[in-house]
């Protein structure tokens, strides 16, 4: 059994011990690093450096026009063709490549996908595993999916959030079947879940991880020091940008932040609504839930305005902002969407499930509140295809290919769907879902500690074998 890793960022840290647990199981692990401070930091945890692709070493094969030989030309359009995600697309989807002067991106992608396929045959790798963010990550799917071989990003299922799943490739249209058939435990677990949203309103965990993204943090000065006396250690790695940029994104953001509250950009959600309203949330970004989960609609401003063109006259459209994403968007992107017709800005810190229960349509690109909307039996609309597609009204919809009595049409079914009762199939759904599922959770150590704590790795290095072992089936 031979897998391997893609590093990312301060997951590595948490990818380490799983990895180990799992090498302690009997599985062969191999390693691709994004840059030489995190080939340094496997080295030094005792991982052999014969079995880590860097592929900060190749940057000098990037930083100019690549001209591949036909024997690479021919590789390069095999793996185009036979992946999930054109090439291409993997590198538009990484909102940070483009960003780097002198390097040609073209020959990133191509460089980066030959040696990456080179690894994986010459070592015999089976299965890969990694998030759904950088390029890299992307581009190891694309080699795997086109080599017949596996790529997961294990992920929470969000409820309940901590279990977790393995979503082939990077989008998570489907969570990869491993029961058939929930039991009395898996059933007992959803009808807590349930409870616990229905009851008491309960949020993921990483929901109130991520409020207020300006909060100082322990690691940034851990992180400030390494760009400062280890500044080769992110050469050729634009995973991790330079501590100038870092600050000046974060002053900004703080700035913007500050700006969109003192110009009151965002209003309280009335008590009593004068006419029907669908709720948009918006999601965070720069962020792999819109800018590849999402994808092609990764542009947030097009979808509410395609939404709007499609409306009935009597509906207005709330649009709540992300309390996590406050500062990321300047005060003019919020006076554009004031401008659209029927727009209202609502307070990131209004309360989302009361927002929900009132809505005549719930909204987003993929985000859990329609997760949550849809086993509130409230009806709710995923741009991105989403595996929790059985409890939405619609799951992938298209709002620039909709016209506007299709859109009608949604509005009537909303309004029934809100009428009916939710009744036991969405229990069984969501049974169904934790079956697929394994306790633990999958984070970075930085911000969840936790997650390297002994039971967790065992967890989820237990889980992770366990579904290997079916794969290979």
């Amino acid at each position: 059994m031979r897998a391997l890793f893609v590093t990312n960022q301060l997951k590595t840290g948490f990818y380490s011990p799983w990895a180990r647990a799992m090498e302690a199981a009997g599985a062969v692990i191999f390693w691709i690093s994004t840059g030489e401070r995190w080939t340094s930091y496997l080295v030094g945890q005792g991982w052999d450096r014969t079995r880590i692709l860097d592929l900060s070493e190749l940057g000098s094969r990037w930083t100019a026009p690549f001209k591949p030989s036909a024997e690479q030309a021919s590789r390069i359009q095999r793996i185009d063709e036979g992946a999930e995600i054109g090439l291409k697309n993997a590198l538009i989807m990484d909102r940070e490549l483009a960003l780097n002067p002198g390097w040609h991106i073209e020959a990133y992608g191509q460089v980066v996908a030959l040696e990456i396929e080179r690894f994986v045959l010459d070592n015999d790798i089976r299965f890969a595993f990694g998030e759904d963010t950088w390029a890299p990550e992307i581009i190891t799917s694309a080699v795997m999916q086109a080599n017949g071989r596996h790529f997961h990003a294990p992920h929470t299922i969000r409820i309940p959030s901590e279990r977790f799943a393995f979503f082939p490739g990077v989008f998570q249209k489907r969570i990869d079947v491993f029961c058939e058939q929930p039991d009395v435990e898996h059933r007992a677990i959803a009808r807590q879940a349930l409870a616990n949203l229905r009851e008491r309103g309960q949020r993921p965990y990483y929901f109130a991880l991520n409020m207020n993204q300006n909060r100082l943090r322990n690691h940034w000065l851990d992180e400030a020091w390494r760009a400062v006396m280890q500044p080769a250690g992110a050469r050729f790695d634009h995973t991790m940008p330079s501590l100038r940029t870092r600050v000046g994104r974060r002053l900004a953001s703080v700035l913007s932040g500050a700006l969109a509250k003192r110009t009151g950009a965002f209003e309280a959600p009335p008590e009593t609504a004068e006419r029907p309203f669908a709720l948009f949330l918006l999601q965070k970004q720069p962020e792999s839930s819109v800018d590849v989960i999402g994808a092609p609609f990764t542009n947030q401003y097009e979808i509410i305005q395609a939404l709007t063109r499609l409306l009935p006259f009597g509906w207005e459209m709330w649009v709540k902002e992300h309390p996590n994403a406050i500062g990321d968007r300047s005060p003019a992107y919020y006076r554009d969407l004031r401008r659209l017709p029927g727009i209202r800005l609502i307070d990131p810190f209004a309360d989302t499930h009361r927002l929900i229960s009132r809505a005549g349509l719930t909204v987003s690109i993929s985000g859990t509140a329609c997760f949550e909307a849809g086993l509130l039996g409230r009806p709710a609309i995923t741009i991105a295809e989403m595996y929790f597609g059985r409890v939405l009204l619609r799951n992938g919809f298209n709002p620039f290919q909709a016209s506007h009595g299709d859109f009608a049409a949604i509005v009537d079914e909303a309004a029934a769907m809100t009428r009916a009762q939710a009744g036991s199939a969405i229990e069984d759904y969501l049974a169904w879902n934790v079956a697929q599922s394994f306790p633990g959770m999958i984070s970075d150590p930085a911000n969840v500690p936790s997650v390297i704590d002994p039971e967790n790795v065992r967890n989820v290095a237990d889980a992770t074998i366990s579904f290997l072992q079916r794969l290979s089936r």
